[in-house]
């Protein structure tokens, strides 16, 4: 991928604009992903149109203010001002994976004029919260996946030098095979070796739930095309249960996180479901035709109008 700074003010943002023509598709990635993982969707969504990819502030090598604390409404502005830089002032059609999806949402209620399709790719919703209270009453669930555990251990990893987050990367992901990573594997190593990342996660993390205090929602339903990919639910209870959960709480959490999921689609009057089947949360991932196939899809019917 061809990756530059772009300078927005503050800060500078890595990102990737590859093609030609409109609409413009932007990608919004899930939290502590990187545009590499993409790069296959990239090269396919690009042959159609003028794709932009990019790290929010703090990942890759995009850099990030020191008073910048990560809320959405700060993700928001950047992305609006990153477009502004490029000279995208057509409407364009965001694609967010999780988090991502999530920051699209509130895009869209910021600036719904500036969108004009919206792919959510098993999306946190609005709502997340829900998930989060449910999991408090989840005994096993509560002990094994405590959030405040997860947000300790992000806490840990930022404080810690970049050469010894390399050396446990290196051993929690490669096993210490590093003479044989391919061009792809070490830029993986890169990007999880910087302390940086772990510190804006742990504040994504943190005001995703400060976000259930302002009651966003869609004021007026749109009439934009929108897709939102479901994980397969089975597949996600099965995991569960496969690493000591009791079927119940794994199937009463799935069920909920499924409900809220779908819930999404009254977004707009022209939202469509697609289940991902086989499919865990990483959809792009597990089936990155199904993606390519569903942004394509889009592109053609924004065309259509």
């Amino acid at each position: 991928m061809n990756k530059r700074l772009v300078d927005i003010g503050l800060k500078k943002l890595e990102i990737c604009k590859q093609g030609e023509g409109q609409p413009v598709v932007v990608i919004e990635l899930g939290m502590g992903s990187s545009m590499d993982e993409w790069s296959h969707i990239v090269d396919e969504i690009s042959q159609d149109t003028t794709v932009l990819i990019y790290h929010r502030a703090g990942y890759g090598i995009s850099t990030i203010d020191s008073n910048d604390d990560r809320r959405t409404e700060n993700i928001v502005e950047d992305l609006n001002t990153l477009l502004d830089k490029e000279d995208i002032s057509e409407k364009i059609i965001i694609v967010g994976h999780s988090f991502g999806g999530f920051c699209g949402q509130h895009y869209l209620t910021k600036y719904p004029d500036r969108i004009k399709g919206l792919i959510l790719i098993d999306s946190t919703p609005l709502e997340n919260y829900k998930i989060e209270k449910l999991k408090k009453q989840l005994k096993v669930i509560n002990t094994k996946y405590n959030i405040n555990n997860m947000i300790e251990k992000w806490n840990e990893l930022s404080m810690k030098t970049d050469e010894k987050l390399k050396d446990e990367v290196s051993h929690q992901i490669f096993n210490n095979k590093l003479d044989n990573l391919s061009e792809k594997e070490q830029s993986k190593l890169e990007f999880l070796s910087k302390p940086t990342l772990y510190k804006v996660m742990r504040n994504e993390f943190n005001n995703l739930f400060e976000s259930r205090k302002k009651s966003l929602e869609i004021e007026n339903q749109l009439n934009i095309p929108l897709k939102v990919l479901v994980r397969d639910g089975n597949l996600e209870i099965d995991n569960l249960v496969n690493n000591g959960i009791p079927v119940e709480e794994a199937t009463r959490l799935e069920d909920l996180v499924q409900e809220l999921l779908k819930e999404q689609v009254n977004i707009s009057m022209r939202g469509e479901i697609i289940e991902a089947k086989g499919c865990r949360h990483n959809i792009y991932i597990d089936n990155p035709k199904l993606v390519v196939n569903t942004i394509r899809s889009v592109i053609n019917e924004v065309a259509e109008r």
